[in-house]
């Protein structure tokens, strides 16, 4: 890996020092105006830090995270347009404001211990996670309660996506369709959903139904009042569960 750098002036905080090819760390800066989207990263990391109006457009990482270490960093009106995230895209300890992430591609896509606030997302994100409280890195980051409010993920193409612990779904623009469902109240939605299930004469559907059920109920406990579903490219051998459930939901919405 060529391991050449060249220096960027960024406003009175000093320099930041990019690699032309290779990973980039930063460090307690204050970025400002800077654009990243055609130096050939293969990693990025930061800590303590605040970019704003930066690019970050069509990035192509093979290991990413945007808040690492203690302190958290923050992105304001920054752009992450077109950037392909393939592997654990954990936003660590982080806070993104206003910032773009149209026609991305993502999978495990995790926000646990950060905050998303009135961003815009569109594009293909498969097994998302979005904590309202800090999520499995609390041991990590500790536990705090993030703020996820004003986002639009309309034009989203979800796969597996969760919503967890305390995330305000009323706050959020979510994409609509045959293909995805918000679930009110889950708790009383839920309830009247088990007693429906075990009626059913058939042995197998009522119990794939209650199971999954169960696992919903699980998640309200741990306070996430209304739930997102989506059965967008759920593997066939499971997607007629997925089918009956969300037939057996509707009807008690």
């Amino acid at each position: 890996m060529n391991t050449d750098d060249f220096e960027i002036r960024v406003r009175s905080k000093g320099y930041v020092k990019i690699p032309v090819e290779g990973d980039l760390f930063v460090e307690h800066e204050h970025v400002k105006g800077v654009d990243y989207s055609s130096l050939g990263l293969k990693g990025f990391g930061s800590h303590g830090s605040r970019f704003e109006d930066c690019n970050f457009s069509r990035l192509q990482l093979d290991s990413l995270s945007f808040g690492d270490g203690e302190v958290m960093s923050e992105y304001i009106n920054c752009t992450f347009d077109g950037s392909r995230f393939f592997s654990n895209t954990l936003l660590g300890r982080s806070r993104f404001v206003n910032c773009s992430f149209r026609s991305i591609r993502s999978s495990r896509f995790q926000l646990s211990a950060g905050d998303l606030i009135d961003c815009v997302f569109s594009g293909r994100m498969d097994s998302t996670q979005i904590w309202g409280r800090t999520g499995p890195d609390a041991r990590i980051y500790g536990d705090r309660t993030n703020t996820i409010d004003g986002n639009d993920f309309s034009g989203v193409d979800f796969g597996d996506t969760d919503f967890r612990s305390g995330v305000d779904l009323r706050k959020q623009i979510l994409p609509t369709g045959p293909d995805y469902m918000i679930i009110p109240d889950a708790a009383q939605v839920l309830a009247r959903a088990y007693e429906n299930a075990a009626t059913l004469d058939d042995l197998e559907s009522r119990s794939s139904l209650i199971r999954m059920i169960e696992r919903r109920q699980e998640a309200v406990s741990n306070g996430q009042r209304d739930l997102f579903e989506s059965k967008r490219r759920i593997p066939k051998h499971i997607r007629g569960d997925y089918e009956r459930f969300f037939d057996l939901v509707a009807k008690q919405l």
